[in-house]
């Protein structure tokens, strides 16, 4: 993770909560928000359940798949161009 942030080793009170995204609010008075997002985005989908940085598993499985359309497009654009 970026700089000396790190995401707990152990639960936080947004892992003991289940997968109910209402507990995502509790996600955004952390100050690990941001860190927190970026790392369980490059996790892998099936190792990883739960609330982490205000996202679910499926939206993290949403924004996954966005982010792959977003490259595929920008890469055929790049192949238009050489």
């Amino acid at each position: 993770m970026p700089g000396n942030h790190r995401v707990p080793a152990t639960p936080g009170r947004c892992r003991t909560r289940g997968q109910d995204p209402s507990f995502v609010s509790v996600c955004f008075a952390c100050p690990l928000l941001n860190p927190c997002r970026a790392w369980a985005l490059d996790q892998p989908a099936q190792r990883l359940h739960g609330i982490w940085g205000a996202t679910t598993h499926p939206g993290r499985r949403h924004l996954r798949k966005r982010h792959r359309k977003a490259n595929q497009t920008a890469a055929a654009g790049d192949a238009l161009d050489a």
